[in-house]
């Protein structure tokens, strides 16, 4: 299971530094870079697909109507990055059809929502979890592939406040990011959470005609 640690690690080894770093708290220029930049980091990696490893669903809770425009309106969870699927429907980068997002509101014609959402590690008092407790099981969640993408765009964020000559090297791993690594994690998430169910009534149907039922 990969750490918060980890990833501070790999990034530095991308950008030509060794990665030696024994705590996310030690107090030097490279760490005090990742730390700014780490939560942004990783919610935008977040956005950048339907990852297994950061899905969630829940049933919204209306509130007030908006005055106009839509029906109803519901509110979205603190930990709210961008929605997959809304009642039912694939909703992914279709917003302004079938729902808008304002204000931390989900409005829509519905009466109903039930949605599937991608979901970025925030606190929480119950049960009590710190940031960057939620942060790192976010970082233990992920498979290799996405963990190895995730340091990639880290260590491009970094790269130019790290290094003199960083501007250069973040344009070379943006580049190694999005036509490389990011793209096998993608396959390999999506080969996952896309897998077709099976039907068993198929096969119990397609037995008994077999059979002359």
């Amino acid at each position: 299971m990969a750490t918060t640690l980890q990833a501070f690690n790999r990034a530095l080894d991308l950008i030509g530094q060794k990665g030696t770093l024994t705590s996310i708290a030690v107090v030097s220029p490279s760490c005090e870079a990742l730390n700014r930049a780490f939560g942004l980091v990783l919610e935008e990696f977040i956005r950048t697909h339907r990852w297994s490893w950061a899905t969630k669903r829940v049933a919204l809770v209306a509130t007030t109507a908006p005055a106009f425009g839509w029906g109803s309106a519901f509110t979205l969870p603190d930990d709210y990055v961008v929605a997959a699927e809304l009642n039912g429907e694939d909703v992914w980068g279709k917003s302004g059809d079938s729902f808008v997002v304002e204000s931390g509101v989900l409005l829509t014609d519905a009466d109903a929502a039930e949605l599937v959402y991608q979901a970025k590690p925030i606190a929480t008092t119950t049960p009590s979890v710190t940031l960057a407790q939620a942060q790192e099981a976010m970082i233990g969640r992920m498979d290799p592939l996405a963990f190895r993408a995730f340091c990639t765009l880290l260590a491009a964020e970094v790269a130019p406040v790290i290094r003199n000559d960083g501007r250069e090297l973040a344009l070379n791993l943006m580049q190694q990011y999005q036509q490389v690594d990011l793209a096998n994690a993608q396959n390999n998430d999506g080969s996952e959470a896309r897998m077709e169910r099976p039907d068993f009534r198929l096969d119990s149907l397609l037995l008994r005609a077999r059979g002359g039922l």
